[in-house]
């Protein structure tokens, strides 16, 4: 039986599903199977038009990201044999109006509760854009193209330093982004290799290997309008 959410779905398990809403004035729910989670889930959003600045960020997740649930350890970019993920998702929006993200964060411990977000132990927010949006421009503010990459697809690497202003007790910080942008959408059913990408990364000396991963973020960045997703599967490959 479907059920339909305007909040998080957290079933205890790796998968869940979360809102993550920024703006006001809209509505948005996530409609999901309980016995088949998290297959043919669909994300609908109704927002005002754009203005500049993300509405939401509706979603799945895999594993601790943000759950406060840590359902796996933490594991180093060298340590993994494998990395992956596998989707089948579709989208019905103007696609200037929103962009798809598979990312993570990375980490400077390998347990949750020494780094729970907002943490200094928080060192890199990774963004690859499976669909940037659709005038196909490249974020320029604040940002720094670094190199393109070829493996496991060719795209721009781009850094911001200064991406995410985080609180951290009386202090705070930035938390660098490193935004991934493929030559090519990866639209419908899409594998990407995430081992292969952070080999990359690390060959060119953005990262050091040493980084702790948590889980996946999976879900499409509103800009503004109505529209929805279909996420038809999501595999994770972590080991």
């Amino acid at each position: 039986m479907l059920v339909t959410t305007t909040s998080d779905y957290i079933p205890g398990g790796p998968f869940w599903a979360r809102q993550d809403i920024f703006g006001s004035g809209g509505a948005q729910s996530i409609t999901y199977d309980p016995t088949n989670f998290p297959a043919n889930t669909r994300l609908r959003w109704n927002w005002p038009a754009p203005n500049g600045r993300v509405y939401s960020y509706p979603g799945l997740a895999w594993g601790n990201q943000y759950s406060g649930v840590e359902v796996i350890p933490g594991v180093q970019l060298n340590a993994f044999k494998t990395l992956s993920c596998k989707f089948d998702y579709s989208i019905s929006a103007n696609p200037a109006q929103y962009d798809v993200l598979n990312e993570m964060w990375l980490y400077a411990h390998p347990l949750l509760h020494q780094a729970p977000p907002p943490s200094p132990a928080q060192l890199f927010e990774v963004e690859l854009l499976l669909e940037p949006l659709a005038d196909g421009s490249v974020p320029s503010q604040n940002q720094f193209y670094v190199y393109s990459i070829t493996q496991p697809f060719a795209a721009d690497v781009l850094v911001n330093p200064k991406a995410n202003f985080t609180p951290a007790g009386t202090t705070s910080q930035y938390i660098p982004s490193i935004l991934i942008y493929p030559k090519k959408a990866l639209i419908g059913k899409v594998t990407v290799d995430w081992r292969a990408l952070y080999q990359q990364l690390i060959a060119k000396g953005t990262l050091t290997g040493n980084e702790y991963a948590y889980g996946f973020e999976f879900g499409a960045e509103v800009w503004g309008g109505s529209g929805s997703m279909n996420i038809r599967s999501w595999q994770v490959d972590w080991s």
